[in-house]
């Protein structure tokens, strides 16, 4: 089997640590000896690069074998329509969600991107959503749609000790290390929330916190940092299904999150771990309040990721491959 992996994001001399999710996809289908070419298609919003995308997509095809497109994204897909090969396409969240801009709101090319999201949906072979929240946002299609989130590579989570984090890091022994693990520029991450969070705090408990972004790391780095911590904090405004929760999970970290994506049905039943409603800063600052008060010296989350586990999923990928060739 030969497929033509089409995606909009990928690691790259401005972005070398951009999409880890992917690339770990990508070499999950090689160990099970899947042949994947890859396609870096960058339009940002620039039609002119489409176009530029599509002629180079549609040579490629026209001199390869291939029995599969597999599109990241539903812009990714463009490039690639039309062909007469099944088409395969995985919406990781801002592709059919939009983005939120730094003004909070939907702009222009949020709602373009939604659009193409959606077309593309409605004339693809196969749909394939991260999170099952997704699916409703998919246009009138009588094509299959699976719910394959993206997964964890269990080898890569570090054997460090917490204690052995915490030093080569140089996370202070006599705080509670709170990570927020996005970029705090982008407005739809809401570190806005969480600096409030804190600041809410009684005296003694702000006292005890010490806050710390974890982002633009290295992924085995990001790890490491929350093997190093004690909460991780989410509060997304939209998000796909998110890969840092996840892996916190895997790595043993108690998450305090906003009802965002599939993070509830991901942590909802793990003890110690807090879902609050809604974007308010008190009832934010009370779930962590609560977690600083809970006795975690026999906390393991890891067992709630084991589904999570790319060698499981990525052979329900192979199987949705395999169910297009004729």
């Amino acid at each position: 089997m030969r497929v033509l992996m089409i995606t909009s994001e990928w690691p790259s001399e401005e972005s070398p640590y951009s999409a880890p999710f992917v690339v770990r996809q990508f070499n999950k289908l090689i160990e099970n000896n899947i042949n994947v070419d890859i396609v870096h298609v960058r339009g940002a919003g620039n039609l002119f690069r489409y176009i530029k995308n599509w002629k180079k997509v549609h040579k490629i095809l026209k001199n390869g074998n291939y029995n599969i497109i597999h599109a990241q994204w539903g812009q990714s897909a463009l490039s690639a329509i039309p062909s007469s090969l099944p088409l395969v396409v995985t919406y990781r969240g801002d592709d059919l969600e939009g983005i939120i801009n730094n003004k909070g709101k939907h702009g222009l090319n949020s709602y373009v991107l939604q659009f193409i999201g959606r077309v593309v949906s409605s004339i693809s072979d196969y749909n394939i959503v991260v999170s099952s929240h997704m699916i409703p946002k998919l246009w009138g299609n009588k094509a299959p749609v699976k719910v394959i989130p993206s997964g964890i590579d269990f080898t890569k989570i570090p054997t460090l000790t917490k204690s052995e984090a915490r030093k080569k890091w140089n996370f202070p022994l006599n705080k509670k290390v709170v990570i927020f693990p996005n970029d705090k520029s982008k407005t739809r991450k809401r570190f806005d929330l969480v600096e409030k969070c804190i600041e809410l705090l009684p005296p003694e408990y702000k006292e005890m916190v010490e806050l710390r972004v974890v982002y633009g790391f290295k992924h085995h780095e990001i790890l490491e940092q929350m093997i190093a911590s004690d909460f991780l904090i989410f509060t997304s405004i939209h998000e796909g299904s998110p890969n840092v929760v996840k892996e916190a999970i895997a790595c043993n970290l108690p998450i305090i999150s906003v009802n965002v994506a599939d993070v509830s049905e991901r942590i909802g039943k793990i003890e110690g771990c807090h879902v609050v409603e809604g974007y308010n800063a008190i009832d934010l600052s009370n779930a962590l309040k609560l977690a600083l008060d809970h006795d975690y010296s026999n906390y393991s989350s890891i067992e709630f990721s084991k589904s999570l586990d790319e060698n499981i999923l990525v052979k329900n990928l192979i199987e949705t491959y395999q169910s297009l060739i004729k």
